[in-house]
């Protein structure tokens, strides 16, 4: 996820969808300073990398296990590609009217959300991104989250709820709204294990993140977040990760439920600074800077395992198996090593 408003969106795949729900996890009484770097095993952390060409710039990469999905594109065109992992090819492609794409799998199916004159949601077939339903939206949308339950899409002061099958409205979730922003929505992410959904609200004068309860749509917590414009979350459990612009640097938060600070890492980077959340690390990226990729400790920060970008990426994302960088025309795919594996 990027760290400012204006850059790709990359959204990342968490533990697999089918898993229970877990409960609110208990809290500690204080925030855990910035952990020192722990000792790390030899060896590259970034091992087995190849490339695969694609012919369009990527927003935004989906890791969904053996397949990866990158999205992108130009002013008037987006196209998502579903590439397979160890054939190393594009195995299928569609593309759509638009200026951007955002796009998250759940439910067994790949939802994208497509900005440009009008705004469209539409879920795809996972091989072969063939469209199974589809809709205009009446207001312009920021992102979407895919669950079996439903479909999520945020919109100013608002997260629709949406049937995961026929995409058609249930009803909406009331967040925080900062209308001076121009903001078309929040950036929201849950992991697919809880019911718990942050939702980073835009603003200049005070960003916060609303912490919802899926199951009632009740609003739990409403922390303020020490950031630029705007703190994007992804789900760690019941918790989340958060990353955010402070202005001179790029800092991340752990949350819980209720809005405590588990722990705060400061100056992981430049503003742009991004994270991934996988079941094993916490990936910290600086997309388009000759600054270290870094594995982290997932329960409080600690570097386990630093190298330099090989590919400078401009959009980050990571999952168990594989670390991936997105550039103008190819995704590049590693296999972690090292202290990092």
């Amino acid at each position: 996820m990027t760290a400012c408003a204006g850059t790709a969106k990359v959204h990342v795949a968490s533990p697999p969808d089918t898993a229970t729900t877990t409960p609110v996890a208990s809290e500690s009484p204080t925030p855990t300073p910035t952990p020192t770097p722990t000792a790390t095993k030899p060896g590259p952390i970034l091992t087995d990398g190849h490339t695969v060409a694609l012919g369009f710039t990527v927003t935004a990469v989906v890791p969904a296990g053996p397949v990866v999905y990158a999205v992108g594109g130009d002013s008037e065109t987006v196209t998502v590609a579903r590439i397979d992992v160890a054939a190393k090819s594009v195995t299928a492609q569609r593309s759509f009217p638009g200026d951007t794409v955002r796009a998250s799998v759940g439910g067994g199916a790949l939802a994208v959300l497509v900005t440009g004159h009008s705004t469209t949601i539409a879920r795809l077939d996972l091989r072969t991104l063939a469209v199974t339903a589809e809709r205009t939206l009446a207001v312009r949308a920021a992102g979407v989250l895919a669950r079996p339950e439903a479909t999520y899409v945020s919109t100013p002061g608002s997260i629709l709820v949406l049937d995961p099958a026929t995409l058609q409205t249930r009803h909406g979730i009331v967040v925080d709204n900062d209308p001076q922003q121009g903001a078309y929505g929040a950036e929201i992410a849950a992991d697919p294990r809880s019911h718990i959904l942050y939702a980073g609200i835009p603003s200049s004068s005070h960003p916060l993140i609303d912490v919802v309860d899926l199951r009632t749509g009740r609003i739990l917590a409403r922390p303020r977040v020490p950031a630029v414009v705007v703190a994007e979350p992804q789900g760690y459990g019941d918790d989340s990760w958060a990353v955010f612009a402070t202005g001179m640097m790029a800092a991340a938060e752990l949350l819980t439920p209720t809005g405590h600070v588990r722990t705060t890492l400061a100056q992981i980077g430049p503003n742009t600074a991004t994270i991934a959340v996988t079941g094993l690390h916490l990936w910290t990226f600086a997309p388009s800077f000759h600054q270290n990729i870094q594995c982290r400790d997932l329960s409080h920060g600690a570097i386990e395992g630093s190298e330099p970008d090989p590919a400078v990426g401009m959009v980050t994302a990571a999952d168990d198996t594989h670390v991936y960088l997105g550039g103008n025309d190819s995704l590049s795919i590693y296999t972690p090593g090292g202290a990092c594996a």
